[in-house]
């Protein structure tokens, strides 16, 4: 694909210049485009990797919470399952004994 960009740029800059147009104006020109590019990408890579990485709102923190959730409720489900076994075999225990 870059091959097939370059080659393109070359024939351009190969008819420009049978045509007689001035060059150096137009190398200028896809150079400060280039440079607009690579600084739009540089800025959404950057948007990207905040909105992953950011340690207190991004999609990193998010995921810790979860994980975080996940754990508590798998601690208080344990220990709200051993009352609920707890009640049952005192109410059985209390049928049998009365």
């Amino acid at each position: 694909m870059t091959y097939l960009f370059l080659g393109a740029i070359l024939l351009i800059l190969i008819l420009q210049i049978r045509n007689g147009y001035n060059i150096k104006s137009d190398i200028d020109e896809m150079k400060q485009e280039m440079t607009k590019a690579h600084d739009k990408t540089e800025e959404s890579l950057k948007f990207m990797k905040e909105n992953l990485f950011n340690p207190h709102q991004g999609l990193w923190a998010e995921t810790k919470q979860n994980t975080q959730f996940r754990e508590n409720s798998q601690k208080w489900r344990g220990v709200i399952g051993i009352g609920f076994i707890g009640l049952i075999i005192d109410k059985v225990w209390s049928i049998f004994t009365q």
